[in-house]
């Protein structure tokens, strides 16, 4: 922050980033022990003013065991880049352990460059089309659901869950099935069966529901590491 305004400060090559080393393996139960580290570091908030936002600690349990930590802040990468890191980080290692070169090839842009385009594109006539658009179409839409339980959300306010479940296989082909009948991903149609549930149990004909969509349409930003979604 300077003067109260957010900024963003490039490190210089020189500014190399701190890996943590714990050396667990004198300790009985290591594994348990590196499980119990992780957790308190999990837990602990970044200061974005003060501390980087990408943290890495290596938890040696064994004479040939190790247990590698990456902890980001959501500021610097999303769910994609995660996937993305993970993979050429084993492929850097394959080639290392191997003796051969790596297959990687360097970022044909950088993550700076995407932020360019993003903030043409905000300024330019497309965007604000798009957000008149939108606007005009959602005006006097009660954000609001009401439920039949008793408690009605409010705009930032109420405790959130995160349920995970399975589709049978049946059930997903079934889903799969009906997107390529439609011309539509699975996505599209799981999308409407929740809107169609969220109707049938709260009775309101007109829902907002909001979802991130990533920014990833140009080839180059497949392998781009960053936080590239739409909020």
């Amino acid at each position: 922050m300077r003067a109260g305004v957010p900024f963003q400060r490039i490190l210089e090559p020189s500014e190399r980033m701190e890996l943590e080393f714990v050396d667990l393996r004198s300790d009985a139960d290591a594994l348990e022990t590196a499980r119990k580290l992780i957790r308190e570091r999990v837990t602990r908030p970044f200061d974005l003013e003060l501390d980087t936002s990408f943290r890495v600690s290596l938890f040696q349990v064994a004479q040939d065991e190790h247990v590698l930590l990456f902890l980001y802040h959501h500021i610097v990468i999303d769910e994609w880049s995660n996937g993305v890191l993970i993979a050429e980080f084993g492929e850097l290692y394959a080639s290392l352990v191997e003796g051969r070169p790596s297959v990687l090839r360097a970022p044909a842009i950088q993550f700076a460059d995407f932020a360019i385009w993003e903030a043409e594109e905000a300024d330019s006539e497309r965007h604000a089309a798009g957000l008149k658009f939108w606007g005009d179409y959602l005006l006097g839409v009660d954000p609001r659901i009401t439920w039949p339980f008793g408690n009605e959300t409010t705009e930032g306010h109420g405790r959130t869950e995160h349920v995970s479940f399975k589709w049978s296989a049946e059930t997903s082909n079934a889903i799969r099935a009906m997107a390529r009948q439609n011309d539509h991903s699975d996505f599209v149609v799981i999308y409407a069966l929740t809107s169609a549930c969220l109707c049938r149990y709260t009775g309101d004909r007109d829902l907002v529901i909001a979802v991130p969509a990533t920014t990833r349409e140009r080839a180059e930003l497949q392998t781009l590491i960053g936080f590239l979604l739409n909020t």
